[in-house]
């Protein structure tokens, strides 16, 4: 499979259907894992799509309206931008390579040892590394600089769960005016088992550098506002879920995450399903 460069492979992605003034802002997503694996054989490359909720719902919303995905590859080869569907074009997804010693400390460590069992109430299970720490920090950083390098070409940014929570705020540092989504895929505690995490401000100040933070239901926003009210200091209208610091403000809400029932009905009806389905009968 031949790769292209990010100019390269804007340039080929075809218009989505309809009307341009019928279309949606261009759209950057942003997740740590791709949605897509590339997989040796021979010496070629091919495409396999990975198993997962965010990458089902986004690849058909990109399919869709176009735009640009950035990830991480799942290891330290970094292909560039590959045009998906490669039969079709719609959007492009840029690649971005970690080191070892980063993958190490961002991934396993800060995301799979730290966040994630705090996000579900598991804090006996927590491990808090300065080091992992660290490299969290520098990780969201490179992302943010792919994504800054980009984002002149889209109208909307919006970054996939807590492993890139800090990108927001460091988008905002040199974006003032993007627009920034973040949704948060996992739970988010009360706000009295969220305080024993080390680096509680800087994380929360990460994500407020967002216009809006989603999270899946009220309750978990009401653990948010309460982290932002009682961990920082800033004002919160719970009424509007808005958060105000800085002279800015951040809305902060409930959107259940569904998936795009459309496509899989769709696929339900195709020859290779139905024979598959069969064969489980």
């Amino acid at each position: 499979m031949k790769h292209s460069t990010p100019d390269d492979a804007l340039s080929k992605i075809s218009e989505p259907p309809g009307r341009r003034d019928e279309i949606a802002l261009r759209l950057l997503v942003m997740s740590n894992r791709a949605p897509i694996r590339l997989v040796k054989d021979g010496r070629r490359e091919r495409i396999e799509p990975t198993v997962g909720g965010v990458g089902t719902t986004f690849l058909r919303l990109l399919e869709r309206h176009g735009g640009l995905w950035i990830a991480w590859t799942g290891g330290q080869h970094r292909p560039g931008a590959v045009l998906m569907p490669p039969a079709a074009p719609r959007f492009a997804m840029l690649l971005t390579r970690l080191s070892e010693r980063d993958v190490s400390g961002y991934y396993y460590g800060v995301c799979n040892r730290a966040l994630w069992p705090l996000m579900h109430y598991m804090v006996s299970k927590c491990v808090f590394d300065t080091a992992h720490w660290e490299s969290y920090c520098r990780v969201n950083r490179i992302f943010a600089a792919t994504a800054e390098a980009e984002s002149s070409r889209f109208d909307v940014v919006w970054i996939q769960d807590f492993h890139l929570a800090l990108v927001p705020g460091f988008i905002r540092e040199k974006h003032p005016a993007l627009p920034i989504g973040l949704f948060w895929h996992v739970p988010w505690p009360p706000e009295q088992v969220f305080r024993i995490f080390p680096w509680r401000s800087e994380l929360i100040l990460g994500m407020l550098g967002s216009d809006l933070i989603g999270f899946h239901t009220r309750p978990y926003v009401k653990h948010f506002l309460d982290c932002c009210e009682r961990i920082l200091g800033y004002e919160v209208d719970r009424d509007t879920g808005t958060v105000y610091h800085h002279s800015r403000t951040t809305k902060v809400g409930a959107f259940p995450l569904g998936i795009p029932a459309d496509y899989f009905v769709e696929q339900s009806t195709t020859a290779s399903v139905r024979g598959r389905a069969r064969r489980q009968l």
